[in-house]
C-alpha cells in the first residue's frame, strides 16, 4: 500500500523531524532503487529509502508501529548499522 497523506499526515511529520544518519564508512554501504514511502502491511510499519527488489536494501528511514524510527543502512531486509 502507498502512503496517502490524507489518512497518515502524522508519518510524514514523524519522518520529516528525522535527522539524517551520518555513516563513517558511507562508501561500504551497497545502495539500492531509491522508492517512496511505502506502508509494510505485514509488519504494519512505514518506510522510505533505497530497495533491491522487494528487499529493504541500502539507505532508508523505518518508522515503526510504537513511534520509534530507525535511520539507518538495511541488508536484504535486515537493519545494518
Amino acid at each position: 500500500m502507498k502512503f496517502d497523506p490524507n489518512t497518515d499526515p502524522q508519518v510524514v511529520d514523524k519522518l520529516r523531524n528525522v535527522v539524517p544518519h551520518r555513516f563513517k564508512n558511507l562508501q561500504l554501504v551497497e545502495r539500492g532503487e531509491q522508492r517512496p514511502l511505502v506502508k509494510l502491511e505485514e509488519v504494519g510499519c512505514w518506510y522510505m529509502g533505497e530497495w533491491r527488489g522487494t528487499m529493504l536494501h541500502g539507505i532508508g528511514t523505518l518508522l515503526l508501529h510504537d513511534g520509534s524510527v530507525y535511520n539507518g543502512s538495511f541488508v536484504n531486509s535486515v537493519a545494518d548499522g
